[in-house]
């Protein structure tokens, strides 16, 4: 996931070409936003009209789910 920390867009770059679903959360767990991963190897997310804070990204991959935590900073 980068840039970190972003402004606009975060790009995720993806290890598998299945598709895949994500979901920003702010710290308390909250969901702001989510979708699909296309399965191609980047995927860029609008995260605009976020506020500056700290978040995270969670991918979800069939059972799997990996975290990332990463900052905006307007």
């Amino acid at each position: 996931l980068y840039p970190n920390p972003a402004r606009e867009q975060i790009s995720i770059d993806l290890w598998s070409n299945e598709n895949m679903f994500y979901q920003i959360e702010d710290i308390s767990g909250r969901i702001l936003l989510s979708g699909e991963l296309n399965g191609q190897s980047v995927n860029d997310v609008n995260v605009q009209m976020l506020s500056s804070g700290i978040y995270i990204c969670r991918i979800i991959s069939g059972e799997t789910n990996y975290t990332h935590r990463f900052v905006i900073r307007k």
